[in-house]
């Protein structure tokens, strides 16, 4: 014996062969019903299920409400049990790349000065109390510039402070990150750290001589050098690609030379962002979400980088650091702010900056608030009501059921 029911508004109804595959943007899950058990009605879905069923489904949370899900964003731990210590040591850098985000910041170009390591180690004191405490799984410590690589005697410092302070057992629960031009880099720079992934921007020859200063050559020799490195398993680097107008038709040609040349690294596509409208050939977001999907992705896949793209199957979060009261980003020039979207300005200090605004009737109503998680305050405009990536999420919901229905032994009600 069935029964109709109708599920809630964050689940998207995707068409396959013969049947339906229902995918839930609260978790990731995904049944599969044949087309004569499911029914629109205006905006709503409706199920034919049994009773048996309908249990799986309420345990899969396909019936939640809005109030619910609000209350998993505000309550997820993932987030709220990281923190994220961002170190900028000074601002300087040996080129002078045109998308640049930092550059209209003020920077700090001389070290920093002794005291803002005593800062940072404070507050990895109190990280380290959080953790015993158990309210603390983990950190990530970001070290960025300018060029990082310039004020390597401070990195050697801090990593010496960090040994000498910090508790072995802390101190592995802490994972270490450098973005870096890799004009300077070599594998004595890398042994500093417990562990490390080293993230380097590198585009065509043509492309990355043109916004980045003319420094193709040495970033490559570099990184073919250190490459043996990237082997052991403390270790991991990730090439980005800044995806432009103008250098898209050049990333199959990259992405194969990259296997060939460097095949320890992974490699993380992007669209070239910008501050200050001096670079004009970056996609909009729309755009770049379809460029992402019709071309970049397929060549991606076609040299082994990477599979369909999962869609979002976490537990919904705010998706922003501030639900952790333990991240940081120190600047140089003393002011602390919450991440890196906010410039080295004071008021940006961590005190001034507006709390984490609440979940409105907007985003109640909203079908992707699982994927989006609310407001944040970096975000210079209220929300419109339209979750801007609407396309690109719709794009991989749609591709990942369309694959596990393939794969599927489908049963009345199979799930994905």
């Amino acid at each position: 014996m069935t029964r109709e029911v109708q599920i809630s508004r964050y689940c998207d109804l995707i068409e396959c062969d013969d049947e339906y595959g229902i995918y839930n943007l609260v978790n990731g899950c995904t049944v599969f019903l044949t087309r004569e058990r499911v029914r629109r009605l205006g905006g709503s879905t409706l199920l034919d299920v049994t009773e048996e069923e309908l249990e799986y489904l309420q345990e899969k949370k396909f019936f939640v409400t809005a109030a619910e899900v609000v209350a998993m964003i505000e309550t997820n731990p993932v987030t709220a049990r990281h923190a994220s210590v961002t170190l900028s040591f000074g601002e300087a850098c040996n080129l002078a790349c045109d998308y640049c985000y930092q550059t209209p910041w003020p920077r700090t170009l001389q070290d920093s000065p002794q005291e803002q390591i005593d800062s940072v180690m404070i507050h990895l004191g109190a990280l380290q109390e959080d953790f015993h405490k158990g309210e603390l799984d983990s950190i990530t410590i970001n070290l960025i510039g300018g060029e990082p690589l310039l004020y390597r005697r401070r990195h050697l410092e801090f990593m010496a402070r960090v040994r000498e302070t910090l508790e072995e057992g802390f101190i592995s629960h802490i994972k270490f990150t450098v973005d870096t031009n890799a004009t300077r880099l070599d594998e004595a720079y890398i042994r500093i750290f417990p562990n490390l992934t080293v993230g380097v921007t590198l585009s065509s020859r043509e492309d990355h001589n043109v916004h980045r200063s003319g420094s193709h050559a040495v970033v490559w020799e570099n990184l073919r050098a250190i490459a043996p490195v990237f082997k052991e398993e403390p270790y991991t680097l990730v090439v980005r690609y800044n995806a432009n107008r103008k250098n898209l038709g050049s990333l199959d040609d990259f992405v194969a030379e990259l296997s060939r040349s460097l095949p320890e690294a992974r490699i993380s596509v992007h669209n070239t962002m910008t501050i200050d409208g001096a670079f004009v050939d970056y996609f909009s977001d729309d755009e770049y979400d379809m460029v992402f999907q019709d071309e970049i992705e397929p060549i991606l896949e076609r040299h082994g980088y990477s599979g369909p793209p999962a869609a979002d199957d976490e537990t919904p979060s705010r998706h922003c650091e501030v639900t952790s009261p333990g991240s940081r980003k120190f600047y140089a020039n003393g002011i602390q702010t919450l991440c890196d979207a906010f410039a080295p300005l004071a008021e940006n200090r961590v005190d001034s900056i507006r709390p984490l605004g609440t979940i409105g009737s907007i985003c109640m109503t909203c079908h992707y608030l699982p994927a989006c998680g609310g407001p944040k305050p970096c975000l210079p405009q209220p929300c419109s009501g339209l979750f801007p990536r609407r396309r690109r999420l719709k794009a991989l919901i749609q591709k990942s059921v369309l694959n596990l229905s393939q794969d599927a032994n489908l049963l009345p009600l199979s799930e994905g």
